[in-house]
């Protein structure tokens, strides 16, 4: 666990400081820019810039809920009307 925050904290996502023998490390970003960068990697090392291929990936191994297709449904309207 050690090497792995130092890890983070060298790439700059938290932040640690001392008390007494204790090292406390908080995050220096918000989750959610992680998650972004984090994707962002991922899609272009393992999908060559191409968003459709993970969202294949992700719905064929994981499957997706009613619920789920509505939601993806109504963003994909969104999109349509914005690109109008």
């Amino acid at each position: 666990m050690y090497a792995y925050l130092r890890r983070l904290e060298a790439q700059g996502y938290v932040r640690s400081s001392r008390e007494g023998r204790t090292s406390v490390y908080s995050a220096r970003v918000q989750p959610k820019t992680v998650i972004r960068e984090t994707i962002d990697d991922l899609i272009d090392h393992l999908f060559a810039g191409e968003t459709l291929p993970l969202m294949r990936h992700l719905i064929d191994d994981r499957g997706i809920n009613e619920d789920e297709i509505a939601e993806m449904q109504a963003l994909l309207k969104r999109l349509e009307e914005g690109e109008q």
